[in-house]
């Protein structure tokens, strides 16, 4: 029963009552046949009870089964009511967990709505981005972290001329210039691993290449890790503003005229070479030039020819300097100056300076042919030395201005120094050039001869030829004065091939006179001995003398041999083979080394003086030795110079020196006086016989 429903146990119930009320009717008609049997008699009142007990009992098990069925129904209505309030419970549990589950879904609808709004804005940033990226006129590029290119945008490929596809894989170093030192390439990516970013002017080349500015940036993009993935390159295209910096920078410093630089930019070139010249311990020359009657050219004729003249002046100066070194400038008008940098050697200066005053005058005084018309202008010039005139531009600017002005109160068409004593150098210095055009043809130039003796029997073996310059107005000039003047004007190939051939003619004459015959040493100067015709004009005094070579020594400091030493060493090789000795004289004074000395091969070593003269010291002693040993081991004959007193002679003889050379014998001799020496020469061989 327990396992009936609640709608059947009704169903029971109505059925029950239903025959209850049956029964009770039946009762009811039953004691009304009860009390009329009363009237009929014992048995049917008998038949009658045992009907009712029979009703009773019936009835009995039907108010029993009532009892049990309204029981059941209480129970199965308990039981019902706990599961709907079970029910209940649930369903409001459920309720509450729809409307959870129902806020949720809300809440992840509304999270994906926005999430896909959010990527449709980022796949619209996307498409933005690479619109931009296309778009963009700087130049994009981006690599891998191996620096290779894996995206680039049309504005590079257009700016550098390499398509996407060329450049893909590649790495950007293909845009590299070579216009920057390594170090620049360095401190950039130093710049990049250290801080993320760089940034800076860099020279590129293209494709087809042409070389570039441009301004590029270059970062680092890093993931979570701070580990390095990509790198990305902006570049800016400068050609244009270069152009424009250019242009603005050529009008504001530079002469619009001439080109040449202007008043500013020479005094900030000045300025530099000033703290250069500090910094390096050196000097500067400055000359002040300003054109002579410049004036009338330009009323002769007109202003427009006057600026082409201008025009030319400027070509012919800048003709004349050295432009790795040197600086011209307009200042305006008339005026120019030219700088001299880097004048190391104190006693060239005033011969450089004024060489190079010299060589402005001499072409300035050519002629202009400018419209048909041939014009003559001269110049004046000014100079003034740093730190000599002054240690800043205002001060030398000054001076050389003023020197110039007093050069043109004297005349014009000439130049003077600011210092007088230098002007007074100056003025013999350019009598003697002008002095040095005429001395061959006025047979000023003669020969002296300092005899060479051989150590362990003092006789003598040879000389060396010395040329002196008889000046009739200056009197006697120094060597030392007037050879670096020939050098620097190119008189010396001349005046050394004289003085070769005049050594050669003199000494075949003592020879032929029968007069012992010994070898004669000529030096030959740097110039000299690189000259191209030096072999041919060697041959032709041979030729002309019919002095056998063997006679003849040729003497080259150590400073020229180490000149261009492979061009050096195949002329030793030339002059050798005609049967010539070879000197190399003033040893120590330079920086050969054994291994050059070793290649040359030369015949003989001169020592220096200036090592005779500490010959008495230890050190010194020790040095002369290393060296008269060091040439002995390469087969070279020894000569000291300079010798001049006994203890010299005697530390030589000590040290194994076979031949000397010094006041202590004999000082530079005239050709009599040494033709008389040999003439006792001759006369001790013939008593020693």
């Amino acid at each position: 029963m327990q396992n009936k429903t609640k709608a059947t146990l009704l169903l029971e119930l109505r059925e029950l009552h239903q025959r209850l009320r049956e029964l009770e009717a039946e009762k009811d008609d039953l004691q009304i046949s009860l009390e009329a049997s009363t009237e009929h008699g014992d048995l049917i009142e008998y038949e009658l009870l045992n009907r009712l007990a029979k009703f009773r009992q019936q009835f009995a098990v039907l108010e029993q089964e009532k009892k049990d069925l309204e029981l059941s129904l209480q129970t199965v209505t308990e039981t019902t009511d706990l599961f709907q309030t079970e029910l209940l419970e649930a369903r409001n549990v459920l309720e509450s967990e729809v409307r959870r589950r129902t806020k949720e879904l809300a809440e992840n609808n509304l999270k994906l709505q926005a999430e896909i709004c959010e990527r449709e804005h980022a796949e619209a940033q996307l498409k933005l981005a690479a619109s931009v990226f296309q778009a963009s006129r700087e130049g994009i590029v981006i690599t891998d972290a191996n620096c290779h290119i894996i995206l680039a945008n049309q504005a590079f490929t257009k700016l550098t001329g390499y398509t996407e596809v060329e450049c893909l894989g590649k790495n950007p170093s293909i845009l590299k210039s070579g216009l920057h030192e390594e170090l620049f390439y360095q401190n950039m990516w130093e710049a990049i691993n250290t801080l993320g970013h760089w940034s800076g002017e860099i020279w590129n080349r293209r494709k087809n290449i042409d070389v570039f500015a441009c301004w590029l940036s270059i970062s680092a993009v890093k993931n979570e890790q701070q580990k390095i993935t990509h790198y990305i390159g902006i570049l800016t295209d400068n050609t244009h503003q270069r152009l424009s910096e250019q242009r603005i920078y050529q009008l504001s410093h530079y002469d619009a005229l001439t080109t040449l630089p202007n008043r500013a930019l020479f005094q900030d070139r000045l300025r530099l070479a000033i703290k250069r010249a500090q910094r390096e311990k050196y000097r500067l020359a400055l000359l002040f030039i300003d054109l002579d009657n410049f004036k009338d050219v330009n009323t002769a004729f007109s202003h427009p020819t006057g600026d082409q003249l201008l025009q030319n002046v400027a070509h012919r100066l800048l003709n004349c300097v050295n432009e790795d070194t040197d600086s011209v400038a307009r200042l305006g008008g008339d005026e120019f100056v030219v700088l001299l940098d880097g004048l190391r050697n104190e006693q060239t200066i005033l011969q450089s300076a004024a060489d190079m005053a010299d060589r402005l005058l001499r072409h300035l005084q050519r002629s202009f042919l400018l419209e048909g018309f041939e014009i003559f202008i001269s110049a004046t010039i000014g100079i003034s030395l740093y730190p000599e005139d002054g240690d800043d531009i205002d001060e030398l600017l000054k001076h050389a201005d003023n020197a110039m002005f007093e050069a043109k109160q004297q005349g014009r068409n000439n130049y003077l120094f600011y210092s007088k004593p230098m002007n007074v150098e100056a003025r013999k210095r350019l009598t003697m050039q002008n002095g040095l055009r005429r001395a061959l043809e006025n047979n000023e130039f003669y020969l002296c001869y300092q005899p060479q003796l051989e150590l362990k029997n003092q006789r003598i073996i040879g000389a060396e030829a010395l040329i002196r310059w008889q000046h009739p107005q200056l009197g006697l000039i120094s060597p030392n004065d007037f050879i670096p003047l020939a050098e620097s004007t190119g008189l010396i190939i001349p005046i050394g091939e004289w003085a070769l051939r005049t050594a050669c003619l003199q000494n075949k004459l003592w020879q032929d006179q029968g007069l012992p015959a010994i070898r004669l040493a000529v030096n030959l100067s740097v110039r000299q001995f690189h000259h191209q015709g030096l072999l041919n004009s060697i041959n032709a005094a041979l030729q002309q003398s019919h002095l056998d070579p063997r006679w003849l020594e040729l003497e080259i400091t150590e400073t020229l041999a180490m000149t261009s030493a492979e061009k050096t060493l195949k002329k030793i090789q030339a002059l050798q083979d005609l049967g010539i000795s070879m000197a190399i004289d003033d040893f120590g004074t330079g920086y050969s080394s054994l291994n050059y000395l070793k290649q040359f091969s030369l015949d003989i070593l001169k020592i220096d003086k200036s090592f005779i003269n500490d010959i008495h010291t230890s050190s010194g002693n020790i040095l002369i030795s290393t060296i008269i040993n060091m040439a002995h081991s390469l087969e070279m004959r020894v000569v000291a110079e300079g010798v001049e007193t006994s203890a010299q002679l005697d530390a030589l003889t000590q040290l194994a020196c076979e031949y000397v050379q010094g006041f202590i014998f004999y000082r530079p001799l005239l050709k009599e006086d040494m033709q008389q020496l040999l003439i006792e020469e001759q006369a001790k061989l013939v008593l020693s016989k």
